[in-house]
């Protein structure tokens, strides 16, 4: 496998060969971006090229700039386009050869007729020129150390921050870090909170509306005058009764079979009170002893209608939401309470809720379902210049 290697256009040669020495594979990958300051010269490209060397790594450069792709394939090094390509292809680092960057320009050819029969001649000239060449020399290096002023210069390397990332545990229990087990110590906190929200319901269901109404003969049983309260209960007889009470009072004559029509209206809405005629049959109550009751024409009017209702799904959702919106509001009051150099570690904080309330019920009718959270944020603080 190959690993992935972004670079920053401020990294500096440093930082470069940090990351190439971190590498976890053989074979790594530098992204690089156009305008990184460290690669646009060739000493920044010859110390990458030794850096991988030395780490025994092979690296690739992806880069669109083609001044840097050139610069890059000086140094052996392999250039692509996208990471996709790198990725594809089997490729190694160029070897460099001895004198790498020299040119060698070709020697001119010697003419025989140049050389001259007296060899001994020309080797005597040419040993006193070099004998006076040299004197020169000495006598100019002694003049250089006797008026040329001499210092000693220390070279001191400047410091390279590295940041380097790793895991640790933080825990209330302990009050020392243990660089072993990478434990840090931590300071419970927690501060109280709550907060409300609201959800626009979106499931519609039918729902008994107008109740349904009619009339109802009642034929007496005695000879005297017997009233008919409003409220008295009329019902059916079959299966289920659907109970009827009467609107209007009325007063049915002295006289056995004398009868009176009264108007009724089904206790339930819906259309379950639309009932045929002759089945409401029965009296509820006394008056059953002194009247018949019967409907000659049907019930009608009673119906449905469609609303929005709360659903489980709905109570989860407003629930999450609301939440959410606490962890963050928690976030923001536990940081408020932390010492000087403490800081909140994001993934320790919850809510313990303690009141969750909702206005409505499920299948209840209703547009908007409201939420109310009361709770503790709870939260871990650690000192942020802790040492592993």
């Amino acid at each position: 496998m190959r690993q992935i290697i972004p670079l920053e256009p401020n990294d500096e040669i440093a930082t470069i060969r940090a990351k190439i020495e971190n590498a976890e594979f053989s074979q790594a990958v530098l992204v690089t971006p156009r305008d990184c300051s460290a690669l646009m010269s060739d000493g920044g490209m010859s110390l990458v090229r030794r850096a991988a060397d030395d780490a025994g790594i092979e690296i690739a450069i992806v880069t669109r700039a083609e001044e840097m792709r050139a610069r890059a394939a000086r140094f052996g090094l392999p250039t692509y386009n996208s990471i996709h390509q790198a990725q594809r292809d089997q490729w190694r680092m160029q070897s460099l050869a001895r004198g790498f960057g020299a040119t060698i320009a070709p020697a001119p050819e010697l003419d025989p007729r140049a050389l001259a029969p007296n060899v001994l001649t020309r080797v005597m000239q040419n040993r006193n020129a070099l004998a006076f060449v040299g004197a020169a020399i000495f006598f100019l290096l002694l003049a250089a150390c006797l008026l040329i002023p001499a210092a000693r210069v220390r070279l001191v390397p400047s410091p390279i921050a590295l940041t380097i990332a790793t895991d640790a545990l933080a825990d209330p229990t302990i009050s020392q870090i243990n660089s072993a087990e990478r434990w840090i110590p931590a300071r419970k906190i927690s501060r109280e909170i709550s907060g409300a929200a609201q959800l626009k319901t979106t499931t519609q269901k039918s729902v008994p509306d107008a109740r349904a109404s009619g009339s109802v003969i009642f034929t007496y049983l005695r000879n005297e005058d017997t009233v008919i309260p409003q409220g008295a209960i009329v019902k059916t007889s079959g299966g289920v009764p659907i109970r009827f009470s009467v609107t209007t009072t009325v007063t049915v004559p002295s006289g056995i079979g004398n009868r009176v029509e009264a108007p009724i209206s089904a206790l339930d809405p819906g259309p379950s009170g639309n009932v045929k005629e002759l089945a409401i049959n029965a009296i509820e109550g006394s008056l059953s002893f002194e009247s018949r009751v019967i409907n000659l024409k049907a019930t009608t009017l009673g119906n449905v209608r469609n609303v929005r209702v709360v659903t489980m799904d709905d109570k989860k959702k407003l629930e999450a939401q609301l939440t959410a919106q606490l962890l963050q509001q928690g976030s923001a009051t536990l940081t408020g309470v932390l010492k000087e150099g403490e800081f909140i570690l994001p993934d320790t904080i919850v809510i313990d809720a303690y009141d969750t309330t909702f206005d409505r019920a499920v299948d209840e009718p209703a547009d908007i379902l409201n939420l109310k959270i009361s709770g503790y944020a709870i939260g871990l603080a650690a000192d942020r210049i802790a040492k592993i």
